[in-house]
């Protein structure tokens, strides 16, 4: 009964430390006026995420 909800408080514990990490610094300069950089800085981590994202989903398809 103890391990699901431990997994869940980890995961959610996870969640909340990525997003900070991910959207923490663009919007403190979106905050500050530097809103192209902020959208920049943005986009370019998603994609980045994304692409690795898609390279793993590859390569584990291609292993089977």
């Amino acid at each position: 009964m103890l391990a699901p909800a431990a997994m869940l408080l980890l995961f959610v514990f996870s969640a909340g430390v990525t997003s900070s990490l991910v959207f923490g610094r663009p919007v403190l300069w979106y905050v500050e006026g530097k809103k192209q950089e902020a959208l920049s800085l943005l986009f370019y981590t998603l994609g980045f995420l994304f692409v690795i994202t898609v390279i793993l989903f590859l390569v584990i398809y291609l292993a089977k």
